[in-house]
């Protein structure tokens, strides 16, 4: 079942509130970036306006911890049960632990992969987590357009799943369109981030329709 989660990190950041007012009736949750300019090379949310919005839905959340040391945010975030929190394993010299941390928490694990990250360097971890997010531009900007080595990337862990029976659902950030969806859709991604392609739009809400029109 295809899921999107409009990433509030291209939307009006004055007035995140009302975004998410506006679309929570129409999406199933909330892609959330928290970036500390370290890791990758750009600021979003803070763990306080990730608490915040938290609080204001009860829509599911995906934070995405694009940040060094993310144990110590892990630690600040006061998520609902079933949120999800992505951390790349580039960011941690523990992953296990995290795992364990966000897991302790009631959330659900997700494990983050730039374009260059090979997908090797999941499987050890996989059926520990819960979800997979790849990454299909390199992380700390909205609006790039995908990584066409992406494609095989995520067909590659569909089929991996697939020969081992395994479950976690295959997310995708960056790049999502109209014109792109179906064909990530194709490859065996289920749940989509999604940014320029809606907020970018006259009428965001439309625009998430029309995605989940393109990607049925």
């Amino acid at each position: 079942m295809i899921k999107i989660f409009p990433s509030l990190m291209a939307a009006n950041q004055l007035n995140l509130e009302h975004v998410v007012k506006a679309l929570e009736s129409y999406c199933d949750g909330f892609h959330l970036d928290i970036m500390d300019d370290h890791f990758v090379p750009n600021l979003s949310l803070s763990p306080d306006t990730v608490n915040q919005l938290a609080q204001l839905t009860n829509k599911q959340l995906s934070v995405h911890l694009m940040v060094e040391r993310p144990e110590e945010i892990i630690a600040s975030l006061n998520l609902k049960k079933n949120n999800v929190v992505a951390f790349h394993l580039e960011s941690t010299q523990h992953p296990e632990k995290l795992i364990q941390e966000i897991k302790k928490r009631n959330l659900l694990v997700s494990i983050a992969l730039r374009p260059k990250t090979p997908l090797s360097s999941l499987y050890p971890y996989l059926k520990k987590i819960d979800q997979v997010l790849i990454m299909t531009v390199e992380p700390g900007f909205s609006g790039q357009k995908i990584v066409p080595a992406v494609f095989k990337k995520i067909e590659e862990l569909s089929n991996y799943k697939q020969v081992n029976g395994l479950f976690q659902p295959i997310a995708v950030d960056g790049g999502i369109n109209k014109d792109t969806i179906k064909q990530l859709v194709n490859r065996g991604a289920e749940i989509f981030s999604v940014g320029s392609a809606i907020f970018g739009a006259k009428d965001p809400a439309s625009a998430l329709q029309e995605l989940y029109d393109q990607a049925a």
